[in-house]
């Protein structure tokens, strides 16, 4: 199974700006039929290896590990979910 992320966050610093960035990741896990065990075992991964970018400690880390809701079946929030069948 193939996870590909390009995300755009947005986010406030303790001023209450708004601030926004992106960034776009690429990870490839063993396929399991539990998505979400997936997810949690790369996000895991990833912390470990600390292959991830942190500006700050306010900001999120441009990484899988930002995505702290799981698996939405819509795009939502921090979420990861599947991408249209392509032909």
């Amino acid at each position: 199974m193939e996870l590909v992320l390009k995300v755009a966050v947005a986010w406030q610093d303790r001023l209450g700006r708004v601030l926004m960035g992106s960034s776009a990741w690429s990870y490839t896990v063993d396929y399991q039929t539990d998505v979400n065990a997936a997810l949690q075992q790369l996000r895991r991964q990833v912390y470990d290896r600390g292959d991830y970018y942190r500006e700050s400690r306010d900001l999120e880390t441009h990484s899988i590990i930002d995505m702290v809701n799981g698996v939405s079946a819509q795009p939502a929030f921090a979420t990861v979910s599947p991408l249209p069948p392509t032909t």
